[in-house]
């Protein structure tokens, strides 16, 4: 990938960090514009759900894992067609409708992962002591 990436003179534009502690990688997410998950399989992408949580827009492959957490077929493309990739990825900069949508689809779908303790434990409590019906 790094040959890759001289050759198509982006070397200064790609970085190849390798493993990263939470810290130095949540500075990553932070500092990004786009989470990119391009992959032909997954099973449930933690990468893809950290860059969510961190509130990074994501698009990805229309595959299996990837599928499941996004949902929306603005958020994925086909992962063998480069040019829907690199359209995708266009639109999302250029495009500020585009741009907006995405960000809201992913906030819309960050908002699902987040699981609320104090409502769930509200939940059984009442269910427990005060006989409410599921």
């Amino acid at each position: 990938m790094r040959e890759l990436a001289k050759t198509l003179k982006v070397s200064n534009q790609v970085l190849f960090p390798g493993w990263l502690e939470k810290q130095e990688l949540w500075k990553i997410y932070l500092a990004s514009d786009l989470f990119i998950m391009p992959s032909l399989d997954e099973g449930m992408p933690n990468a893809m759900l950290e860059a969510l949580g961190a509130g990074l827009p994501c698009v990805g492959s229309n595959i299996g894992g990837i599928k499941d957490i996004l949902q929306y077929k603005e958020l994925m493309f086909v992962p063998q067609d480069e040019k829907a990739l690199t359209n995708k990825i266009q639109q999302f900069f250029t495009e500020k409708q585009f741009f907006d949508k995405v960000k809201k689809l992913c906030q819309e779908r960050k908002d699902a992962f987040v699981f609320d303790w104090k409502g769930r434990v509200f939940e059984m409590i009442t269910r427990t002591h005060i006989g409410v019906p599921k």
